[in-house]
């Protein structure tokens, strides 16, 4: 499993409230964030910046020979490269380089790119705005992905305020992958927002570094999801005594 994969499975894992005179331990996180910021950089002075501003994650979008360098100046950070047409050969690169995982497309990338199990694979979502992609051709490369051990799926921008249409027909979209969705920003945006998009299974937002202070911050205000509502009390079901009971002998002695 990825590092990457851990880090999203960690935002979504409920931590228990602290009562009484229990001690929190030193080392359990004390983060509550709900949605992970990865700043798209391009060297190690950018992806310093960046973690210090608040990243969650670093996505190298430069040239994997200074790969290493971004790793190094990330620190305890979760670090991935960006390669559009990646080849085995990058991969490789990149586990080398000490990264973590890998965003790609799914119609430049070698299919043996995804063979190593050491790192973590993102693929870029198709779009609906081209003339030559129906939704119906759309919908069937998402299913396709359900296939492929991932860790996520990039996505375009999705609105900043939603219908409830529009935030059942973007929560499709994960459905349809079955796979955490990633949505690329070109600048930042509310903590409303994240909430709404958290709420339709957005598990990160991926910009530019310049704005990670500001995604930080309004990823931090994001609520955690409410509890569904079951009702005031659980109905009780009174499980009928199997066949062969003490039950039924008595009844057949009477």
């Amino acid at each position: 499993m990825s590092k990457l994969r851990d880090r999203i499975r960690d935002i979504s894992r409920r931590r228990p409230q602290a009562f009484g005179f229990a001690a929190m331990r030193a080392t359990e996180p004390t983060s509550s964030r709900q949605v992970l910021v990865v700043a798209r950089v391009d060297g190690a002075q950018q992806a310093a910046a960046a973690v210090a501003d608040g990243a969650d994650a670093i996505l190298h979008t430069g040239a994997l020979s200074h790969l290493a360098e971004v790793v190094a100046a990330a620190g305890s950070a979760v670090v991935g490269a960006n390669v559009d047409a990646a080849t085995a050969a990058d991969v490789a690169a990149i586990r080398e380089a000490g990264a973590h995982f890998l965003v790609c497309t799914d119609d430049q990338t070698e299919a043996a790119a995804l063979l190593d199990q050491q790192i973590g694979y993102i693929l870029v979502a198709p779009t609906t705005a081209t003339p030559a992609l129906s939704d119906t051709d759309h919908d069937a490369r998402l299913r396709s992905f359900r296939a492929l051990d991932l860790d996520g799926v990039l996505v375009g921008g999705l609105p900043q305020t939603m219908t409830v249409r529009q935030q059942l027909q973007a929560r499709r979209l994960g459905e349809l992958a079955r796979k955490p969705l990633f949505v690329a920003l070109a600048s930042a945006v509310s903590a409303a927002t994240l909430e709404l998009w958290r709420d339709a299974g957005v598990v990160a937002v991926v910009a530019d570094a310049a704005v990670t202070a500001e995604l930080a911050t309004a990823a931090d205000a994001v609520p955690a999801p409410r509890r569904a509502n079951t009702g005031d009390r659980a109905e009780a079901i009174v499980p009928a005594a199997p066949s062969g009971s003490a039950l039924d002998d008595d009844e057949d002695d009477d």
